[in-house]
């Protein structure tokens, strides 16, 4: 009772990848500055999984300041809110250059744009709070 479950697309999950940060291996103690290393593709997946949730925890389950509690629709809103900050140097690169590609460095500009789509919702509610015609 309580928890939630968040479903969401490629173009969300890519925005928590420490790769797609611009982030090395080497920022995290690994002995390579490459995500595709092969002498470590086991350690750099659980790496990049491990950060990834270490970044959703951070920037979206953090408490709030007002100890409100955390709904399915504040989940949902902050994670679209961090797509849009990670993101904003791309967006602002089309704006200002709109005839040119955006340079493929992730520490400039990070994030990936894609389709984004997000949904969370609670589980648990006790049946007893519907009447039985609900059963």
């Amino acid at each position: 009772s309580g928890d939630m479950i968040v479903l969401c697309s490629d173009g969300v999950h890519d925005n928590f990848d420490p790769e797609l940060l611009g982030e090395t291996p080497r920022m995290f103690g690994v002995e390579t500055d490459r995500w595709d290393d092969p002498s470590f593709t086991a350690q750099l997946r659980a790496l990049k999984l491990e950060c990834a949730v270490r970044m959703f925890k951070e920037k979206i389950l953090k408490p709030s300041r007002r100890r409100s509690k955390l709904t399915p629709r504040a989940v949902v809103n902050r994670i679209i809110q961090h797509c849009l900050n990670v993101t904003s140097p791309s967006r602002m690169f089309m704006q200002n250059f709109p005839h040119l590609r955006t340079p493929l460095d992730y520490s400039k500009f990070p994030g990936k744009m894609d389709h984004a789509t997000c949904l969370c919702f609670s589980v648990g509610t006790p049946l007893d709070q519907y009447s039985e015609s609900w059963v």
